[in-house]
């Protein structure tokens, strides 16, 4: 029984022990599943502390790239504030400086017109006579005129008298009997063409020399008439354009000479020349390197080169060099082909067609226009090469009545404009449309625009007339500025045988660009006779002649260049949309120098 109680004990014991062991397993499990709980609820706490503070650290983030963002917005909107202040001022600069231009342009335009209108005044003042004074003085004018001419016949008569006998007797007649003769057999026959020639050249070369040499060779001057004008010419050198008129070339052609004083500041009167020449007629100097000298001229483009460029621009067909001062040079081969070669780059930039230009050798101050000393030169004279260009002359000037008019003239009798028949024929007693405008005006006086005015039945293409008209006659100064009408350059015609606007299609030879020429490009423009400004509104094309290529719409255009362009005038003006007609050509100048020169494709 001991043992059984003892093995009793022990396994009671035992079972003590493993009750107690399996209660201290299962506390020391509880104990971890608390403390494995506590560290996952620590480590839940560290989470979630974690994540609110990159919840926070975002936020801050957020926060931080929103106040970047707003700073970046507001300095975008201070820098595009900014740049519409630079633009707005910029603008508002370009304003203040396109109205003071427009100012500057205005002024000018007033003072041009106040000018215009200050010398229309003192011409009306000096002009306004009463009739009877003007009838006066119009008698002792048509008396002295009737005695001079009376006096040329004789002499030319008493010359040709002479002449005759010379050859009755079988001498050789004096040169200036022959002359006087052969004077006076053109005299009996009426003219066939009337032509205007343009005489242009640099200073010093000798034009008005050679005007009154070919006044003495025609007979419309004697020799002691020719040496008074020369007189008077050294002692009183004139800076206007002179009009000399009454001259017969040898084959019958009535002349008219324009004598265009030299220097850049006397392009004005070769723009006027210009517009009423058939023919230019430059003269140059053989003598030394006064040619050279001429075409190097400090300001740029020199004045020759700008008058030849004026008078292809305004529409002279036919063009002439008289090389003067021939006897100062020994009537040399060489230094007239010199000459040439100096003019050649000249004649090809104002688009003269070099081969066509007549080369002609003379002395105006000993009157040698035949060329005789120059054994060498097969051309013919002067006046040969003048009437060979008076040919034709005639060929464009058939059609609807064309007269194109240059200044008005205010006499005891009425007002009267000058102009020039460009085609057609006027006849006195008939009534014309004016453009611009469409007033119907009648022809009341018709006479020769000269010095010794003639009356005339009828006048035809190229004769300069002066009219007296009738009707409702506009109030306009002889000529105005760019905006306003005036005579010059407004045109008598026939219904239908123009058009006026101030909108133009047009082709255009650049020569030179004083600055880029681009759409806005705005210059003088004298289409025929009148003077405007103008705006390329549009570039449309542009043919290279170097390259053969042509360019749609150009950017850049540079010179040598044809044009195709749209051109908007200050105001209306009568256009012919012809290549071969005066009232079709166009040239456009900026800063004294000619940038273009064309005709008129469409008016629109």
């Amino acid at each position: 029984r001991e043992v059984e109680q003892r093995q009793a004990e022990e396994a009671e014991a035992k079972k003590q022990a493993e009750r107690a062991a399996r209660r201290k397993a299962e506390k020391e499990k509880a104990d971890k599943e608390d403390a494995l709980r506590l560290q996952r609820q620590k480590d839940a706490e560290e989470d979630a502390m974690l994540r609110e503070e990159r919840r926070k650290r975002r936020q801050q983030e957020e926060a931080a790239r929103k106040q970047r963002e707003a700073l970046r917005r507001q300095e975008d909107e201070q820098r595009r504030q900014e740049r519409e202040r630079q633009e707005k001022k910029r603008r508002a600069e370009e304003e203040a400086k396109r109205a003071e231009e427009e100012r500057q342009r205005e002024e000018l335009r007033l003072a041009e017109e106040l000018r215009l209108a200050e010398e229309l005044r003192r011409r009306l003042e000096a002009r306004v006579e009463t009739e009877e004074e003007a009838r006066r003085r119009e008698e002792v004018q048509k008396e002295e005129r009737r005695k001079r001419a009376e006096q040329r016949r004789r002499e030319i008569k008493e010359k040709a008298e002479r002449a005759k006998k010379a050859a009755a007797a079988g001498l050789p007649p004096s040169a200036a009997a022959a002359a006087a003769a052969a004077a006076l057999a053109r005299e009996a026959a009426p003219a066939e063409v009337q032509v205007t020639v343009a005489v242009l050249g640099h200073q010093g070369s000798g034009k008005s020399t050679l005007v009154g040499a070919l006044m003495l060779a025609t007979g419309a001057i004697n020799e002691r008439d020719l040496m008074k004008r020369r007189k008077d010419l050294e002692r009183f050198p004139c800076e206007e354009l002179q009009r000399e008129d009454g001259l017969r070339s040898p084959g019958g052609a009535e002349l008219t000479l324009l004598d265009v004083p030299g220097g850049r500041r006397c392009l004005p009167q070769a723009v006027q020349a210009a517009a009423e020449a058939d023919i230019a007629l430059l003269v140059v100097s053989a003598k030394g390197r006064e040619l050279e000298a001429a075409l190097r001229e400090a300001s740029g483009t020199s004045a020759l080169a700008e008058q030849l460029r004026v008078a292809k621009g305004l529409g002279a067909r036919r063009l002439l060099v008289a090389v003067s001062k021939m006897e100062e040079a020994s009537w040399a081969q060489d230094r007239f082909n010199d000459v040439a070669s100096a003019l050649a780059p000249v004649l090809t930039n104002a688009g003269f067609n070099q081969a066509a230009a007549v080369f002609v050798p003379v002395d105006g101050l000993s009157n040698q226009l035949d060329a005789r000393k120059a054994t060498w030169h097969s051309g013919g004279s002067l006046l040969h090469c003048l009437d060979e260009a008076t040919k034709g002359c005639a060929d464009a000037r058939s059609g609807a009545l064309q007269v194109l008019l240059f200044e008005s003239l205010t006499t005891a009798k009425g007002l009267r404009v000058r102009g020039r028949v460009e085609q057609g024929v006027l006849q006195p007693g008939q009534r014309w449309n004016l453009a611009p405008g469409n007033a119907s005006l009648g022809i009341e006086v018709l006479q020769t625009a000269t010095r010794q005015p003639m009356p005339l039945q009828e006048a035809k293409g190229g004769q300069n007339v002066e009219i007296q008209l009738s009707g409702n006659l506009p109030d306009w100064p002889s000529t105005a500025g760019a905006t306003g009408h005036a005579w010059r350059g407004s045109v008598l015609h026939e219904a239908d045988s123009l058009q006026v606007s101030d909108y133009v299609k047009a082709k255009m030879e650049v020569i030179e660009m004083p600055r880029p020429l681009t759409a806005g490009f705005k210059a003088v423009l004298h289409v025929h006779a009148a003077t405007v400004e103008a705006e390329v509104e549009k570039i449309l094309d542009a043919f290279d002649w170097s390259t053969g290529v042509t360019t749609e719409k150009p950017k850049v255009v540079k010179a040598g260049q044809r044009l195709t362009v749209m051109l908007r005038l200050s105001r209306e003006v009568p256009l012919c949309a012809s290549p071969d007609s005066r009232l079709g050509m166009l040239m456009l100048r900026l800063e004294e120098t000619t940038v273009a020169i064309g005709h008129v494709l469409e008016v629109k």
